[in-house]
């Protein structure tokens, strides 16, 4: 996995002159209008959007709502940060974070007593609505086998998974990217890891 502030700066960076200036061959500022996953909006993004606005004071970012997607046909969205498996049609993507997922559990218990793949069969899982095969394709890699790993509460983002497995329901896939603090600050802890999946920056 790329080390996220400097890639994730570089990327907006480029993509925000790249669209400012397409359209009439140079100019220094403008307005770029972003929408971002909530999750990775709050916990990635927006912590390193001071620094972008200090070395780019000529750049005005307008955030879009989410439920506006990806369809650039609109004239008041020039970029998305998605997150899936690169398939958004008539987009230019652009790998930022997401890969690298991690397995999530409160500190102890549960956490403590999973050792292996194979311990995660006897704790409720937590799916995210739109992953649905993300614990299908972690017990594939992982070689689990005896449980159903499409078994248990399903939510909408991944913020709602991480609140919930602080809550003790269980544990969840997040992206370890939209973790790394919590796991540092000891709210969650992250037994195992796995990769799938991906986010994507969408111009």
């Amino acid at each position: 996995m790329k080390r996220l502030q400097p890639t994730l700066l570089a990327q907006l960076e480029a993509a925000t002159f790249e669209l400012i200036t397409s359209g009439d061959g140079g100019g220094g500022g403008g307005a770029v209008h972003l929408s971002t996953l909530p999750t990775f909006g709050s916990k990635c993004l927006m912590p390193r959007l001071p620094a972008f606005q200090r070395l780019h004071r000529q750049i005005a970012l307008h955030f879009v709502p989410y439920v506006q997607g990806y369809d650039f046909t609109r004239a008041d969205l020039d970029c998305s940060i998605l997150f899936g498996d690169d398939n958004w049609p008539g987009a230019v993507t652009e790998y930022i974070a997401g890969h690298e997922m991690a397995l999530i559990a409160l500190p102890s218990p549960p956490s403590r007593h999973i050792k292996s793949a194979q311990d995660v069969t006897n704790i409720t899982l937590l799916h995210r609505v739109s992953v649905p095969q993300a614990w299908v394709h972690w017990a594939s890699v992982r070689g689990v086998k005896n449980f159903n790993p499409l078994a248990g509460p399903q939510l909408d983002q991944f913020h709602s998974l991480i609140r919930v497995v602080m809550a003790g329901m269980g544990v969840a896939l997040v992206p370890h990217c939209l973790v790394k603090d919590d796991i540092a600050a000891g709210l969650v802890s992250a037994p195992l890891k796995t990769n799938c999946y991906g986010g994507f920056l969408a111009t």
